[in-house]
């Protein structure tokens, strides 16, 4: 039986920036689909469904915010975390009025980003993945300590 991967739309215009963030959370278990503008990430959310919406806010053709809205418009529980670089305290609050359960500013750590994923998708899955994974690391630590 595959086990389920959480669908992500990810939307970022920063092409080395969604590179490793894309690889990052791929290897982490997550099905990403990856969008360069804000019309594009519109078009394939109305196509396909997912589990987690992470929207930069500065993007051409469509910016994050008005993104987010679109998307409230067709899915009001859908979790949406917004990852950008605007830092000001107007535009975190704008981004929780236009639906965003989080707002983490760049640069960032891509374990806090995973972290902040877990807790806003509410998935066991994503939890429990986290920790298989981390007793995984320490079987494989102890083995090598056992010369193995």
């Amino acid at each position: 039986m595959k086990k389920y991967q959480p669908k992500i739309l990810y939307v970022e215009d920063d092409i080395d920036l969604s590179f490793v963030t894309k690889d990052n959370l791929e290897l982490k278990g997550y099905d990403v689909t990856f969008c360069q503008d804000g019309k594009e990430a519109l078009a394939v959310f109305n196509k396909s469904d997912f589990d987690l919406c992470i929207l930069d806010v500065m993007l051409p053709k469509m910016d994050g915010f008005t993104l987010a809205k679109n998307i409230r418009e067709v899915n009001e529980d859908i979790p949406i975390i917004f990852l950008t670089a605007k830092d000001k305290p107007e535009d975190q609050i704008k981004g929780v009025d236009y639906g965003a359960i989080d707002y983490i500013v760049k640069p960032f750590s891509i374990v806090f980003l995973q972290r902040k994923m877990c807790l806003s998708n509410n998935k066991y899955e994503c939890i429990s993945a986290y920790f298989l994974d981390k007793t995984k690391q320490r079987r494989r630590k102890s083995y090598k300590s056992q010369g193995f």
